[in-house]
């Protein structure tokens, strides 16, 4: 007979081979230290994205922003359908906003802006309580910076994780950036209807003036937009809705003496 070949020579080493490496792995040392790995892996992968999220928040502190996660995200929406994304953005600074505008945001958006160290504990366990009722995520308890960090650098998603990097990133804004600050950045980006980000795209958009010269009324419409732009406030497809909605704005403020 001839000697076996050189693949049925090697086959009983390999399965030999494999053997042992199973034996090795299911070890309970091997196993603790594959976990520890796996587990210091992960750390280092959070602590360099907490990093990065640190540092792009301290650059705000000069630099505003020209992208935002959210933007980013709907142009990847419209291009991947073969469309153009050309975005209405005009920055202006805090001063050159309707204080009108930027009281009747917190009034309805944020009540505690001014006092909150970044997010709302209470506002938080009021939403909870109703997610809890209602067996899935129906309201948020977000601040306005909660919103802006969804905004700047997470996404729509709704999830408890989601909710935590809000608030860790709410938190470093309110370290780094003042209330004033935070609130500039925040009118500046955030969605007004399809395309429109900002306050004075939005102003210009929809009442032709720029956002130092809006009213009360007009504030309250742009206010009643802000929860659901391209959504269930659009004010394309669901004028009467918004028109409706900016009428309890102004019951509320005048009610409450603004």
């Amino acid at each position: 007979m001839g000697s076996p070949s050189l693949v049925e020579s090697q086959a009983p080493k390999e399965l030999i081979f494999l053997k042992n490496r199973s034996k090795a792995l299911s070890r309970p040392g091997t196993r603790l230290r594959t976990v520890s790995h796996i587990f210091w892996i992960c750390l280092a992968a959070i602590c360099a994205y907490e990093i990065v999220i640190l540092a792009q928040v301290v650059r705000l502190r000069r630099r505003n922003p020209d992208m935002t996660a959210f933007i980013d995200l709907r142009r990847q929406e419209v291009t991947s359908r073969g469309g153009s994304f050309h975005p209405a953005i005009i920055w202006v600074p805090y001063d050159s906003i309707s204080p009108q505008l930027r009281s009747t945001i917190v009034n309805q958006e944020d009540p505690q802006f001014w006092r909150h160290p970044g997010f709302d504990a209470r506002a938080i366990w009021r939403a909870t309580k109703v997610d809890w009722k209602a067996g899935r995520l129906l309201q948020g308890g977000s601040t306005i910076d909660q919103q802006l960090a969804k905004n700047l650098f997470l996404s729509p998603a709704k999830n408890p994780l989601r909710k935590v990097q809000e608030i860790i990133v709410a938190l470093e804004m309110e370290k780094f950036l003042s209330k004033r600050r935070i609130m500039e950045i925040y009118l500046n980006v955030i969605e007004w209807g399809d395309g429109i980000y900002g306050i004075e795209a939005a102003s210009q958009h929809y009442f032709g003036k720029s956002a130092n010269l809006l009213d009360a009324e007009q504030a309250a419409y742009l206010t009643a937009i802000v929860p659901g732009p391209r959504g269930q406030f659009n004010p394309v497809e669901y004028p009467e809705r918004v028109a409706t909605r900016a009428k309890v704005i102004m019951e509320d403020l005048r009610r409450g003496g603004h």
